[in-house]
């Protein structure tokens, strides 16, 4: 099976900093579905383009057009649909796209399921949504943060809407997304955060 992976900050071996969900969580899963004989690419952002390969990973880093905020979301998005389109012509496409970003690149996300049937699975972050919307009106900080929360609340929604999964870690979270993100009971499948046996000592009490 061939699976692409969608992340942050993407390290480089066990020595670099992995912090974060976005960047931990598709590290160690990349890994462990490479480990059991699957065809595994990531793609990744950060400060400088570059194209790696990581013990069985294929890893290719972009940088995005912009820095900041929803515009920095769109611009990523674009970029990302732009260069998965040539790279990947139709027949040399993904079985499953997996997305470990705050927010997908919903092109991307349509683009791999029209041309490639791929399978789509979204990893939910959740939000800090109701804090932006409860302080909108207290500062000019605070309407600028809700003007580029809701914007990035719209994104988070399309590409939730185009997944075939959206994976939550929580029972909590699935009510986030049912009541924030409009989603069915179906679409969400609820995976638990676990430890690395091997990596972490867990000793004797868990």
């Amino acid at each position: 099976m061939k699976v692409l992976f969608l992340c942050k900050t993407f390290p480089k071996g066990p020595h670099d900093p992995i912090v974060s969900g976005e960047v931990k969580n598709a590290y160690y899963l990349a890994l462990g579905i490479a480990g059991a004989g699957h065809e595994v690419t990531v793609w990744a952002t950060g400060p400088k383009a570059e194209r790696f390969t990581m013990g069985p990973l294929d890893v290719r880093v972009s940088v995005p057009p912009l820095k900041k905020g929803v515009f920095k979301t769109i611009s990523e998005n674009i970029s990302d649909t732009a260069a998965f389109s040539k790279e990947h012509p139709k027949g040399q496409g993904f079985d499953v796209v997996i997305n470990h970003r705050l927010t997908a690149p919903i092109g991307l996300l349509n683009l791999a399921r029209k041309r490639h049937g791929s399978y789509i699975i979204n990893t939910a972050h959740g939000t800090n949504w109701p804090e932006i919307n409860a302080n909108r009106f207290r500062t000019a900080r605070g309407m600028a943060t809700f003007l580029n929360g809701g914007g990035q609340l719209l994104l988070d929604r399309k590409s939730y809407a185009v997944s075939d999964k959206v994976v939550s870690v929580s029972a909590f979270q699935v009510k986030e997304l049912q009541e924030i993100y409009r989603l069915p009971d179906d679409k969400i499948a609820v995976i638990r955060n676990g430890v690395v046996v091997g990596i972490v000592d867990i000793g004797t009490k868990l």
